[in-house]
């Protein structure tokens, strides 16, 4: 019994951003500048524009990185759906091909199917033009003498 080791999406989605290395560094940012409370001057004001600063260059860094896992997932995705209609346009002549032969076979049956049900309808019709005649016979008869009839 083999043991699937496939990373899910959410998984794949991780590596590709680096989350496992980057997340006790990301919280530890969060967290650095938590004792600042309030800005009371411009050193202050300095101070947490640095911070802010800091923590924006993360994001952004965060951001371009998902952005290029995002370029290079589009581009796998456009390469798979061309190599998948590469290898299709090898057997798809053939396969038409194929499809088109059956098709007029099936069409042919359907023509014969049809000619035997005709022919049928007809034999039935005949056959019931004659019981008719037979049924407007005894009608005709009745009453007359057989030199009559």
């Amino acid at each position: 019994m083999s043991k699937s080791t496939e990373l899910t999406l959410p998984q794949r989605a991780a590596v590709a951003l680096g989350s496992a290395e980057h997340e006790a560094n990301l919280k530890a940012l969060a967290e650095k500048h938590a004792d600042i409370v309030e800005i009371k001057n411009t050193a202050g004001r300095e101070q947490a524009h640095g911070a802010m600063m800091t923590l924006a260059n993360a994001r952004v860094s965060i951001t371009k990185a998902g952005k290029a896992a995002r370029d290079d997932a589009n581009a796998f995705s456009k390469a798979v759906i061309a190599e998948e209609k590469r290898l299709i346009e090898i057997i798809e002549p053939e396969e038409t091909r194929l499809r088109t032969m059956r098709d007029e076979w099936d069409a042919e049956r359907e023509r014969e199917k049809e000619a035997k049900a005709a022919a049928e309808r007809q034999r039935i019709t005949v056959q019931q033009a004659r019981i008719a005649r037979i049924r407007d016979a005894v009608t005709f008869a009745a009453g007359r003498s057989s030199a009559q009839v």
